[in-house]
């Protein structure tokens, strides 16, 4: 059982669960009702997500290192600005579980980084605890800052990271297409699971 937060943690989840619900709101008005929820093309993603990590983990072997002793990590290669539907990002992406498992996943949110003239980003998200992970895969739909927090890490080369400095159960890692990390929110973000 977890330690109950004390007052001010209190008032930042909330603050968070506040502007995850708005988030939600906006967009689950402005995603089409009829979105597909089945991966176009599997093998296809799961190239681009192991290119992704490569590349995370050549600009920082502390992520490895950190992956490696992961019970689960999620990679989103491709999270791209919704065409026609403004303000709204969204991404497929394949988890991985330390006994070798795999499941997709669709992540939408707020267009941050489209809006910051960023284009395409890659998000890499590492379960470190076998209780975090459970949550996630548990849940119908999982929303940062509401279900779990994702401690982000904008690191930056040789810079070091293990479980030791991470806060929390989740770290995370977002990726221009040039593979720099940059610290941006995923509050708000929704993560759901489709079929492969």
């Amino acid at each position: 059982m977890r330690p109950a937060l004390p007052p001010a943690g209190r008032r930042r989840r909330l603050a968070c669960q506040a502007i995850a619900g708005a988030a939600m709101l906006y967009c689950a008005a402005r995603v089409p009702a009829a979105a597909d929820t089945r991966v176009l093309d599997a093998g296809e993603l799961d190239t681009r997500c192991e290119a992704v990590l490569a590349r995370l983990y050549a600009r920082n072997p502390g992520a490895q290192a950190l992956a490696d002793k992961a019970s689960g990590v999620l990679v989103f290669p491709d999270v791209l600005a919704g065409g026609a539907v403004a303000g709204v990002e969204q991404g497929d992406g394949m988890m991985r579980g330390a006994g070798g498992d795999k499941a997709y996943y669709r992540l939408v949110g707020a267009s941050l980084g489209a809006q910051a003239g960023m284009g395409s980003k890659a998000v890499v998200l590492v379960f470190l605890t076998e209780y975090a992970l459970a949550r996630f895969r548990a849940s119908q739909g999982w929303t940062v800052g509401v279900d779990g927090s994702v401690s982000l890490l904008s690191l930056g080369i040789g810079a070091s990271v293990d479980s030791n400095t991470v806060r929390g159960d989740i770290a995370g890692f977002v990726l221009t297409n040039s593979g720099l990390m940059i610290n941006l929110s995923l509050v708000g973000t929704r993560i759901t699971r489709i079929q492969s």
